[in-house]
C-alpha cells in the first residue's frame, strides 16, 4: 500500500506535465463581448460586486477616478 501511494505522488506530477505539453489546448473566443469604451480614468476596477464596491469607497474619498467594468450586470 505505501509503495502505491509513493508511486502515485511522484508519477501525478510529471504526468500534469506530460499532458500540458501533449494535449491541445484550448481556444480563447471573445464572441459576445463588447469591447470597453471611453476608459479615461486612471484605475480600472473590473467586477463591481460586494468586494468592488468595498475597494472603490477608499479611492473616490481620495479623489480618484475609476472606470469600471462590471461583467455581470444586475
Amino acid at each position: 500500500m505505501t509503495v502505491i501511494i509513493i508511486c502515485s505522488m511522484a508519477l501525478t506530477p510529471l504526468m500534469v506535465i506530460l499532458h500540458d505539453r501533449l494535449a491541445p489546448g484550448a481556444a480563447l473566443s471573445a464572441d459576445g463581448v463588447e469591447a470597453p469604451k471611453d476608459l479615461k480614468a486612471r484605475i480600472l476596477l473590473i467586477g463591481f460586486d460586494r468586494v468592488g464596491q468595498i475597494v472603490s469607497q477608499p479611492l473616490l474619498a481620495r479623489g480618484h477616478s475609476l472606470s469600471i467594468i462590471e461583467p455581470t450586470p444586475a
